[in-house]
């Protein structure tokens, strides 16, 4: 401590003269501003800024690349293969589930984990949801939304059923990123005494490719 304090002094010394303020690094990379009259703070990052966007941006892959490209960085069994759309077998977070990939005019636009794990007691669905959530919040920062909502509260008040308040529709889950180039949304939600819980990523950028696909299908329709 007592030679960050000297450094700091060092360099209010001999720049804190030319500039009325300057920023440093620390040893453990946290920012602080030094004030030209001797004193400094740790600098407060905007912590609603858009996250930086990794190299890829669903596991190994980056938006637009072609079904043919997919299939490379993947290494799970094809479960289901139809012209805009490969779904491959996986385990997303010790969890079972369905990796989703969809394209519009051979680019990838948009992806998905779909957990189809199976649990006799449907509170374990709700652990699912909050170990899929960490995991992202571990990664992308802290959602940008992060919602409960009862559509029927009956069961509001009984913690032990609210997994079966999901599968009934009576209750979700919902909480979301943004990176610079995707949107990510974590929901958990159910009918019919069934429990979904999907993770969906897609691209701001190629959006605008599956809106124009959805004009041409309702042209077609007339």
């Amino acid at each position: 401590m007592k030679n960050y304090q000297f450094i700091l002094l060092f360099q209010f010394l001999f720049f804190g003269i030319i500039y009325t303020q300057q920023n440093a690094t620390t040893d453990d990379g946290r920012k602080v501003i030094l004030k030209n009259n001797g004193t400094w703070e740790y600098l407060k990052e905007d912590t609603n800024k858009t996250i930086k966007s990794s190299f890829f941006d669903f596991r190994k892959s980056k938006w637009g690349m072609s079904k043919k490209e997919i299939k490379k960085t993947e290494i799970g069994k094809i479960k289901r293969e139809e012209d805009k759309v490969i779904v491959f077998d996986g385990t997303v977070s010790n969890i079972d589930a369905l990796i989703a990939y969809i394209f519009v005019e051979d680019k990838l636009v948009r992806a998905k984990y779909i957990f189809t794990p199976k649990h006799s007691n449907k509170n374990d669905f709700l652990v699912d949801y909050r170990t899929v959530k960490d995991a992202l919040t571990e990664k992308y920062g802290t959602p940008q939304s992060d919602d409960t909502y009862w559509r029927n509260d009956l069961y509001k008040d009984n913690y032990s059923e609210w997994g079966f308040a999901v599968s009934l529709g009576h209750l979700t889950y919902s909480c979301d990123w943004e990176t610079e180039t995707s949107k990510i949304l974590l929901m958990l939600s159910g009918e019919n005494y069934t429990v979904d819980l999907v993770t969906e990523y897609s691209s701001k950028e190629l959006k605008y490719l599956e809106e124009n696909e959805k004009k041409k299908r309702k042209l077609n329709e007339y």
